[in-house]
């Protein structure tokens, strides 16, 4: 039996025994076979760049290489460029006045509704009043008393709710924002 073990499967041999010496330049020359090997070896380089650029208008470079490759290339790009930029300034303009007019209706309706309200609110707190002044029964009284004391505790209600609304909306757009 053998001190030896045994090679492992997975480990790789490296064969030092079978190398020969590096040779010298002068027997490198003697040698026709390497010579063609030498001579058949070249070296490839290659070289990539990324050029990111801002904006709509291509980088001058590149709006150079259009015009060589497509003569009237680069007027066509400003013309276009110009054209975008008049059309997208044109849109933000009728948006802009699309929300003033919606603020403008917005604020005339609340008007118009604290004008109703307001109305509708006097109308049945003289209703309530005259009702019950005029009643003799006290059933009467007491419906007088309902009618002007209901009306306006719905009128509060109203404005009371429609002030939470309010609050609620600007938050939702300050949130999109």
């Amino acid at each position: 039996m053998s001190n030896e073990s045994p090679p492992e499967k997975d480990a790789v041999q490296k064969p030092t025994e079978n190398l020969s010496p590096p040779l010298s330049e002068d027997e490198l020359s003697e040698n026709p076979i390497t010579e063609q090997v030498v001579s058949s070896v070249s070296v490839q380089s290659h070289h990539q760049s990324l050029v990111i650029s801002q904006g709509p208008l291509p980088s001058p470079e590149n709006l150079t290489a259009y015009e060589k490759i497509l003569p009237g290339s680069a007027e066509r790009f400003l013309t276009l460029v110009e054209n975008e930029t008049s059309h997208r300034q044109k849109m933000e303009i009728k948006l802009c006045d699309a929300e003033i007019d919606d603020r403008k209706t917005e604020r005339s309706e609340r008007r118009l509704g604290q004008i109703l309200g307001f109305s509708i609110g006097i109308i049945a707190i003289i209703s309530g009043s005259v009702v019950a002044i005029l009643g003799r029964q006290i059933t009467t009284q007491v419906v007088g008393g309902v009618i002007g004391g209901g009306s306006v505790a719905g009128l509060v209600a109203v404005f009371i709710y429609g002030r939470l609304n309010q609050r609620q909306e600007s938050e939702e757009t300050d949130d999109e924002e």
